[in-house]
């Protein structure tokens, strides 16, 4: 008898993202760029954004997104971080929301982790997409109240 079979994680993330790009966008240079600072989290550096994986998305209406991830070989090697950036000035005054979009939790940023000079400070990287909005680019951040990302 054949066993149980589950969806892989990589199923989830397709579902996510399909559902993050079912409205009209059109793909745009990154609006942002990356720092290296030190990490609170890993009492170390943060990877260099630039050395990630990243694409960004815009609407009609000025909503923003920026998915990015570190690019590892997932047989062998799982990856955990850091990342800052600093935002143009098409980015700033808007809400900004930090989805995972593995498993589609979405949350807030903390106050913390955005200066008023328009840096995003040790936000998490990993080996799997992330996905930063700016303004209501989802439809889940125009109607939820995400969790609080710390």
């Amino acid at each position: 008898t054949a066993g149980a079979c589950s969806p892989k994680p990589s199923y989830f993330a397709l579902q996510t993202l399909c559902s993050v790009l079912s409205e009209e966008y059109e793909c745009c240079e990154v609006p942002l760029n990356g720092l290296v600072l030190d990490s609170r989290r890993l009492l170390g550096e943060d990877f260099d954004f630039e050395n990630t994986a990243h694409y960004a998305f815009k609407r009609a209406d000025g909503s923003y997104a920026v998915m990015y991830w570190v690019p590892k070989s997932i047989l062998s090697e799982t990856y955990e971080g850091t990342v800052s950036v600093a935002l143009n000035e098409a980015l700033r005054g808007k809400d900004i929301y930090l989805t995972d979009l593995l498993d589609g939790s979405v949350y807030q940023l903390s106050g913390d982790m955005i200066g008023e000079n328009g840096v995003l400070t040790n936000l998490p990287a990993t080996d799997s997409p992330l996905m930063l909005t700016f303004g209501p680019f989802s439809e889940w951040t125009k109607s939820e109240g995400p969790a609080a990302f710390q």
